[in-house]
């Protein structure tokens, strides 16, 4: 009697670990858009090393706090305006999934079998394609295009096709 119930509370520990590394539209389960940011200073997050750091682009200036994941980093970005809220988390690490299949390092090929319905700008001061659908216009998917070059002025002209199926996504952004 006393293994089932073990097996049972093993089941559900493996079960909320799994649940943690999901990407959600709104965010990570532990991290929302529009939540309050950690606290300067803070040095562990759901069991990830913390740091912080300022971004400087634009004329404006954010906060960032920085999660150590296997392969990458997470970025948990301020608002522009200093009240202190979650605006954006970028993920640069292939642990955490989107739809439990997507993540950063794959082929656009997948992306293409998501769906055919993108918006996709060049961001040409990263050299990144932005890859947004209406299915989910909260994530987006910055990709490196190792096929031919973009600039600026074309980027209403740039179609689902034009991208090569083995550009890889280097970036998932919840906005």
């Amino acid at each position: 009697m006393k293994y089932p119930l073990l097996l049972f509370i093993l089941i559900l520990l493996l079960g909320g670990c799994m649940g943690s590394k999901k990407i959600l539209p709104r965010g990570l389960k532990y991290l929302s858009i529009g939540d309050p940011m950690p606290e300067a200073g803070t040095r562990r997050l759901k069991g990830r090393a913390v740091r912080d750091t300022l971004f400087n682009e634009g004329g404006y200036q954010w906060r960032a706090a920085v999660l150590q994941y296997k392969g990458g980093k997470v970025y948990i970005e301020e608002d522009f305006w200093g009240k202190g809220k979650v605006n954006r988390i970028r993920i640069e690490s292939p642990e955490l999934k989107f739809k439990r299949e997507f993540s950063v390092g794959m082929d656009v090929e997948a992306l293409k079998r998501l769906t055919n319905d993108w918006n996709i700008i060049y961001l040409e001061d990263y050299g990144l394609l932005d890859l947004a659908s209406p299915l989910f216009p909260e994530v987006h998917f910055l990709v490196k295009e190792n096929g031919r070059q973009f600039s600026a002025t074309q980027f209403e002209e740039i179609a689902l096709e034009q991208l090569s199926d083995t550009s890889k996504i280097v970036a998932i952004v919840v906005m």
